[in-house]
């Protein structure tokens, strides 16, 4: 918890100004509604979502460990660290795009990611609203074949720092598209279109970090001149940390016409 409150400290010293120079909203408040409820997830969802992982791995890594020759475990850890680092971002990145995709197209799993997708403001710390359950069962299939593979500790270290520091940036309240570079890696006007409110925009740009894969398989959307005008979902979420946590798992109510 303390590492996590000084993690947020750090963060808001570097993208609160950075969201104040160049704003997606320009009206945008920094206290806006839901803030709390997202500061509180930013403090507590992490340590759920890495217990949870742990258990997962534990189940299903740990496991299936046993499949890879030594030979190809040595092979891989051998490797310069610059080279492992390049390979483990791609196997994650590709892991993580179907995982991404399963939890838009999968009902179950959808409940756990809607409460991500619930975010009505993007800022650097919606990247933090998300369910524990989401987090883990998203990860766990880039940890699998990272586990299964060999990689060194530091390299998966790396991988997910490098990820989820990248994860809060293209979430952030900051106008940008990176330019011919914005192919290759994504930025925040990417990654805006898949939290659009639009229906033509929905289940679009699953890609973390290589937005060309969706190109590749066909989920590309990022308007090159504009932004989404508004974001969230079409079932009202409920406001409250605990209630968002409890709410995959409760039945969604319906309003008579």
């Amino acid at each position: 918890m303390i590492r996590a409150a000084l993690a947020l400290v750090i963060l808001g010293i570097v993208f609160i100004p950075l969201e104040k120079l160049r704003p997606v909203r320009r009206g945008q408040r920094l206290f806006r509604p839901g803030l709390r409820t997202d500061v509180i997830h930013f403090l507590v969802t992490g340590t759920l979502g890495t217990v949870a992982l742990v258990v997962l791995a534990i189940v299903i890594a740990l496991p299936l460990q046993r499949l890879a020759p030594d030979a190809l475990r040595h092979a891989v850890i051998a490797q310069p660290a610059l080279l492992q680092l390049i390979e483990a971002l791609l196997i994650v990145e590709m892991a993580g795009y179907w995982a991404h995709r399963a939890h838009h197209q999968i009902p179950a799993l959808w409940k756990l990611h809607r409460v991500h997708h619930s975010s009505e403001r993007m800022d650097w710390l919606a990247a933090a609203h998300l369910h524990p359950l989401d987090s883990a069962t998203s990860r766990i299939v880039g940890v699998v074949p990272l586990a299964i593979l060999g990689f060194s500790r530091t390299t998966f270290g790396a991988t997910i720092v490098l990820l989820q520091l990248h994860a809060i940036f293209q979430h952030a309240n900051f106008r940008t598209r990176f330019g011919a570079l914005g192919q290759l890696v994504s930025s925040p006007h990417f990654h805006h279109w898949h939290h659009s409110g639009d229906v033509d925009a929905r289940d679009k740009n699953f890609a973390g970090m290589f937005p060309w894969l969706d190109r590749v398989f066909g989920t590309y959307n990022a308007p090159t001149q504009a932004w989404p005008e508004t974001y969230g979902i079409d079932d009202p979420m409920p406001a409250g940390y605990l209630r968002q946590l409890q709410s995959p798992f409760v039945a969604t109510k319906t309003v008579a016409a």
